[in-house]
């Protein structure tokens, strides 16, 4: 009797502890989620903001695509993370999970699917750029009007394909989290990351085209495009190596909580800060050479014509 006694207590006391750590786990991953909203907007919106410092027809297409790729990124990013603490209450209005849960669905998937596709269109565009500076003939057909309106119409058709998505089926794991559904033995994910390595194939192709590269205008008064291709290359290929964690995260035996939580943190971090926070500084260490640069040559141009100078040439690669 005396041992039954005992033994309540503790196992109440057990009970109260799970509880409360259970209780310290959700607020640290809310508090975690809110966090990574507010990480991902800093970097971006000073992308976005440098990016728009110019007259529209001062920017190239492809920095065109790039400001709107930062905008859907800002929105699309913010709106993702914030909905999880959230949903996590959205089951005390039963009828509303299923529609809210299939939102917060498509937002994820467009996320991530758009975010590959406008990184991917930027790559081709510069290489369009580069391919009407090297052929001439090519130069009447790729305009920058063109190239503007070709990447917003597959940019949005891209977007319209994506949020459909949902409606057949191909959700993400954070719906399953989110519905509380139990995960299908071939989770419908799979086939979402298949079409998002297939654009991000692409775009290492076109990266991998242009490391080489070159293009913009001398005697512009800024640079053609927003960082040179070289860069632009560089860090694209970086972006395509690392989203490949993307792949083992969502193939693992984790639960589908610790699998949206780490595809949370892989592609705030990535595409909301690492990425934008590298494109800013190659963007300054950019119009910096080339301050320096035209300065050169302003400083060779006033030197007395008897004088023996190299020919400097301004090359915006």
């Amino acid at each position: 009797m005396l041992a039954t006694n005992t033994t309540e207590p503790a196992a109440a006391a057990a009970a109260a502890a799970a509880e409360c750590g259970a209780d310290v786990w959700q607020l640290s991953r809310h508090l975690l989620y809110v966090l990574l909203a507010a990480a991902g907007l800093v970097p971006q919106l000073s992308v976005a903001q440098d990016l728009t410092r110019h007259r529209r027809s001062a920017r190239s297409a492809s920095d065109d695509t790039l400001l709107t790729r930062m905008r859907i990124s800002i929105v699309l990013m913010t709106l993702s993370n914030l909905w999880k603490p959230v949903s996590e209450h959205v089951h005390e209005w039963p009828s509303l999970v299923r529609p809210a849960c299939l939102a917060a669905s498509m937002v994820e998937i467009n996320t991530v699917g758009l975010i590959s596709a406008a990184n991917c269109l930027v790559s081709a565009c510069r290489l369009q750029q580069v391919s009407a500076a090297r052929l001439p003939a090519l130069a009447p057909h790729l305009t920058q009007t063109r190239l503007r309106w070709q990447n917003r119409l597959l940019l949005a058709a891209t977007g319209v394909g994506l949020a459909l998505a949902p409606l057949f089926g191909l959700n993400g794991f954070g719906f399953y989290l989110c519905t509380g559904e139990p995960l299908p033995e071939r989770p419908p994910a799979l086939a979402l990351f298949a079409i998002n390595s297939s654009i991000n194939t692409s775009n290492f192709l076109c990266c991998v085209l242009l490391l080489r590269a070159s293009s913009g205008r001398q005697g512009t008064h800024r640079p053609r495009n927003y960082v040179p291709s070289e860069s632009w290359a560089q860090l694209g290929l970086c972006t395509v190596l690392v989203d490949t964690l993307l792949v083992p995260i969502n193939t693992s035996q984790l639960p589908a909580g610790n699998k949206a939580l780490l595809n949370h943190l892989h592609i705030t971090l990535l595409h909301g800060v690492l990425g934008p926070g590298l494109l800013r500084l190659m963007a300054g260490r950019w119009r910096h050479q080339v301050r320096e640069q035209r300065r050169k040559v302003a400083t060779a141009a006033e030197r007395p014509p008897t004088s023996t100078q190299a020919d400097i040439r301004l090359d915006l690669i």
